[in-house]
């Protein structure tokens, strides 16, 4: 099973970050996506669907009459509220399993960065996490990881802007990319390709 996800997430110490829930309707394919946003209130919402117009409310009722070739609904959504904002993919796998319908979490470990010219060796202890519909946890940490695997610091900066309050604090933010082999104990393992995230490091 294979699953690439891409998940942006801006400012996440204060909450802004979006969700996707999905409920099947009278029939299968026939959803309701529900975009579940926190943090502030008065969120702009903009759903992109790949086989679908697009809409711009919290609740979208959505029915998929042309099943993509790979089987797989990729749907964008994109809040926006008080300066803060967000986008999710969601790979809605239709008319098959959910086997590969898969959430996307991280934890970052980090050490702090002396200067810009830092370079991504001195990130400390990196671990991205999985946790799939049935609670099964997939981790980065396997010893070898594949030719394709990386974790690439984009752009580092020096002050921490805080969304709500517009104040401005020194501790340094980094904007990371990465693709990484995930594995489970008893499920095997996942691929994680193509993930940024912006971080304040404390």
């Amino acid at each position: 099973c294979t699953s690439e996800i891409e998940d942006i997430i801006y400012l996440p110490h204060h909450g802004c970050r979006a969700e996707i829930a999905v409920t099947e309707l009278d029939a299968p394919n026939h959803l309701l996506f529900d975009a579940k946003a926190t943090g502030n209130f008065g969120f702009k919402y903009d759903w992109t669907f790949e086989s679908g117009p697009m809409a711009s409310s919290q609740e979208v009722e959505y029915r998929i009459n042309e099943i993509p070739m790979d089987g797989i609904e990729t749907v964008l959504l994109e809040i926006e509220s008080a300066g803060c904002s967000a986008r999710r993919v969601r790979n809605q796998v239709v008319d098959s399993s959910a086997l590969c319908n898969i959430n996307f979490n991280y934890e970052v470990e980090t050490a702090v960065f002396t200067s810009p010219e830092t370079e991504p060796s001195d990130l400390g202890t990196v671990t991205v996490v999985y946790q799939d519909e049935m609670n099964n946890v997939y981790r980065s940490q396997i010893i070898e990881q594949p030719d394709w695997s990386s974790y690439n610091i984009i752009e580092v900066g020096d002050n921490y802007i805080d969304p709500l309050s517009g104040s401005v604090s020194q501790h340094t933010v980094i904007q990371t990319e990465f693709s990484v082999l995930l594995s489970n104990e008893k499920m095997g393992t996942i691929e994680l390709r193509n993930c940024q995230a912006i971080l304040p490091i404390r």
